[in-house]
């Protein structure tokens, strides 16, 4: 009679499997959560983008830009990451004749849908008709508590190359260029 062989693994081997397993996990894991956070701001890109193609929009039908100084939805909270839009509507008033009351984004046409991970303001600028605008967004969506900021600037006035005003909720100051989606935070999300 013959002796059954014993095939397996030693000790070592799975000791030695598992902890390259957990090097590869501990390398992956971070690049895993910065590429989905990353992700997540493209709403911003999307957003913002909508809401200054339809500030373009309603210069040319008002001759001035709509100033949105209160952010939709209204706050950011820490670890609430999605809220739904504050569809609020748009002030009776407003008008060519009165544009100066126009101040939801419903005014000209800004509804996005579902849930979002931002915080969005449209501020208007000038006297007497306000032919500047800076647009912002504000939002924590990876739950560290440093949050995302990004905001767009016009200079129309002057011939400017940068902007001339900031939007009041991001970290960006005067100065970035023109008409251009800026990430005053790099890194932040």
């Amino acid at each position: 009679m013959s002796k059954p062989s014993k095939h397996g693994y030693t000790l070592i081997e799975l000791l030695i499997t598992v902890a390259i397993i957990g090097v590869l996990a501990a390398i992956a894991l971070p690049q895993f959560t910065f590429y989905r956070s990353k992700a997540k701001s493209s709403e911003v890109k999307t957003i913002l983008g909508n809401i200054l193609l339809c500030e373009n929009t309603f210069y040319a039908s008002y001759d001035n830009y709509a100033n949105v100084p209160i952010m939709n939805p209204n706050v950011v909270q820490p670890n609430v990451y999605r809220r739904p839009w504050e569809n609020r509507p748009c002030p009776p008033l407003c008008s060519r004749l009165t544009p100066a009351a126009c101040t939801e984004f419903a005014c000209f046409g800004v509804a996005p849908t579902g849930t979002l991970l931002y915080s969005y303001a449209a501020r208007a600028f000038g006297a007497p008709s306000q032919i500047e605008f800076a647009l912002g967004a504000l939002g924590d969506n990876d739950g560290d508590l440093v949050q995302g900021s990004y905001s767009i600037q016009s200079a129309n006035a002057g011939g400017s190359a940068v902007g001339l005003n900031t939007d009041g909720i991001s970290a960006c100051l005067v100065g970035i260029p023109k008409d251009e989606l800026v990430d005053c935070r790099p890194g932040a999300f």
